[in-house]
């Protein structure tokens, strides 16, 4: 990771199990995360370079969700809160699983595997969502970004693969009545 200068990663799906906790530690990281102890596979991971003003944050109890965080302390801004989240298919998305991590601070940035639920969390969240899920409202770097990409990549890879990009952050906006979030 460091090769490429990747100062922060977010793992979901880890597999990893309490009774191997040094599974997967990477030299000059700090490995967070928060293995299912419930049934196989799942879990979360966070890694961050030894170097940053990074902390790791108590996730409060979830229903369907899995979460590790960290609070990253940055030079002229506020802390961020960043966290790995994971939604087991088929569980459903609640309000109060998101009420509870965007609670964690006032700048939080969920990274994971919400894939078929990005929209809901977008449209309904209690937050402003700086950024649209519509990928027809990104800006134009953001849209030459995916047409390289796609132009790149062999036709057969992508369509195996699922190229996704994603937004989130410090999401407020005001509770709609005809929310499609189950509190």
């Amino acid at each position: 990771m460091s090769e490429n200068s990747i100062d922060i990663a977010l793992v979901q799906e880890t597999y990893l199990k309490p009774n191997r906790p040094k599974a997967c530690s990477i030299a000059g990281y700090v490995q967070l995360r928060t293995d299912r102890t419930y049934s196989s596979k799942g879990g979360t991971a966070l890694y961050y370079r030894r170097s940053l003003h990074c902390g790791p944050i108590n996730i409060p109890p979830l229903t369907n969700m899995e979460a590790t965080g960290c609070k990253l302390a940055m030079t002229g801004h506020s802390t961020l809160v960043i966290v790995s989240v994971y939604l087991p298919s088929p569980k459903r998305l609640l309000r109060r699983d998101l009420r509870a991590l965007f609670a964690l601070g006032d700048a939080v940035i969920l990274f994971g595997a919400l894939t078929n639920h990005v929209r809901t969390v977008v449209e309904e969240s209690e937050r402003e969502v700086p950024a649209s899920s519509d990928r027809r409202k990104f800006p134009p770097d953001i849209l030459e970004l995916i047409r390289a990409k796609t132009q790149l990549l062999p036709r057969e890879r992508i369509s195996h693969s699922r190229v996704q990009i994603q937004s989130a952050s410090s999401p407020t906006r005001s509770e709609s009545s005809r929310s499609g979030i189950p509190k």
